[in-house]
C-alpha cells in the first residue's frame, strides 16, 4: 500500500514493481487519500509526514483469498 497516493501514481507503482522484480502475484495498492488513511488504520500503519518523506512502521500483512488477514509480521 502506498502511503502517498498523491505522488505514487499507478505508473510509478508499476515501474517500482518492475525495477525491483517483485513477484507477479504481488499487488501494490493505491487509493485516494481517505481510502489510504482508512486502510492504514485497519492495518495499524500510521505514517508521519516529515518534509518530503514519510516515516512509518514496517509491517507485512498476509491475506487469504477472501480478504481475511492471516498473518502479520512487524519488522523493526
Amino acid at each position: 500500500m502506498t502511503l502517498d497516493p498523491v505522488a505514487d501514481t499507478p505508473g510509478q507503482l508499476r515501474r517500482y514493481k518492475e525495477e525491483r522484480q517483485l513477484p507477479a502475484a504481488w499487488h501494490l495498492l493505491r487509493g485516494d487519500v481517505a481510502e489510504t488513511e482508512q486502510l492504514g488504520n485497519i492495518l495499524g500503519v500510521r505514517p508521519m509526514e516529515m518534509d518530503a518523506h514519510y516515516v512509518h512502521e514496517s509491517r507485512i500483512t498476509v491475506f487469504d483469498g477472501n480478504g481475511t488477514s492471516r498473518a502479520v509480521l512487524d519488522v523493526f
